[in-house]
């Protein structure tokens, strides 16, 4: 997936660039590690994983890389197509 500058409806679009760096369509499937909470909890399963990041897609769709406006990296986190409008 290519990179994609958006708008972020629960961010500082003013001082912060945000962009689309994973969809949950692209994910890998990984199975739940034994030692997990998750395992723990629900049992054996598949999880949809980011390609580039070790976050779990759950119930969002993208994962967005924050940076400011001179291009320094300031983190990641996980949005919904609700969250986020197109440039």
């Amino acid at each position: 997936m290519e990179t994609k500058k958006i708008k972020f409806m629960f961010g500082n679009n003013e001082k912060y660039d945000y962009f689309i760096i994973d969809s949950k369509d692209n994910a890998i499937e990984v199975e739940l590690d034994k030692e997990s909470l998750a395992y723990k909890i629900a049992g054996a399963g598949i999880i949809k994983m980011s390609r580039f990041a070790n976050l779990p897609f759950g119930n969002s769709d993208f994962v967005i890389e924050k940076r400011d406006k001179n291009g320094n990296f300031k983190g990641l986190t996980l949005a919904t197509y609700d969250e986020i409008d197109e440039y």
